[in-house]
């Protein structure tokens, strides 16, 4: 799942000088397939204060982390988590997933082929059952995992979950939502 195999996706920074010269500075973007056979983990990708808050650990972007989805094929009702329905403080969060209620105050985003989606910096995002998507992101290595719909692997165990690292850095006011410049389906925005 998700990963873009091209000619180029292996291609090294210093291969990708030399053939592509200056075009090849500056950031580059990760472009991931994703496809959710059931609801992805509500996470969200580090911002701006990290590097101060954690100090020692690496976040590759200055402007914190956001994305873009390009919904290739949905299946009936799908939809994106994209952020809080109110801006919770981070007391509120750490008691609602204690309580697993957070599903009670996730934004869903309905979708179908043909949307974008912007998700800014700092914004609870998950990707729902029966999306197939790409993804297009800065890059970074750190995403905190918050809510894993209560699942568990084969031994029973849950997947690990990132809730003070996560709280430190999400901006519960933020919101994804629709491209204002899309109009693939008659100028729904």
């Amino acid at each position: 799942m998700g990963r873009l195999d091209t000619p180029r996706a292996r291609d090294s920074r210093p291969c990708l000088l030399v053939n592509f010269g200056e075009y090849a500075c500056g950031d580059f973007y990760v472009v991931m397939r994703e496809e959710a056979l059931r609801e992805l983990a509500a996470h969200k990708w580090t911002a701006d204060e990290l590097r101060d808050v954690l100090g020692s650990q690496r976040v590759a972007v200055t402007g914190g982390l956001a994305a873009a989805w390009y919904v290739l094929v949905t299946e009936a009702c799908a939809d994106l988590v994209v952020g809080l329905t109110e801006p919770l403080d981070p007391s509120t969060v750490r008691m609602l997933l204690s309580e697993r209620r957070l599903a009670e105050y996730l934004i869903r985003l309905p979708v179908r082929a043909g949307d974008t989606v912007i998700v800014p910096a700092g914004t609870l995002h998950a990707i729902g059952s029966g999306i197939l998507l790409y993804e297009i992101q800065e890059q970074s290595d750190i995403t905190y995992r918050l809510y894993d719909w209560d699942r568990t692997d084969s031994q029973g165990r849950s997947r690990p979950l990132h809730i003070d690292e996560g709280l430190t850095v999400l901006r519960p006011e933020r919101r994804a939502g629709r491209s204002r410049w899309h109009s693939m389906h008659g100028g729904r925005s």
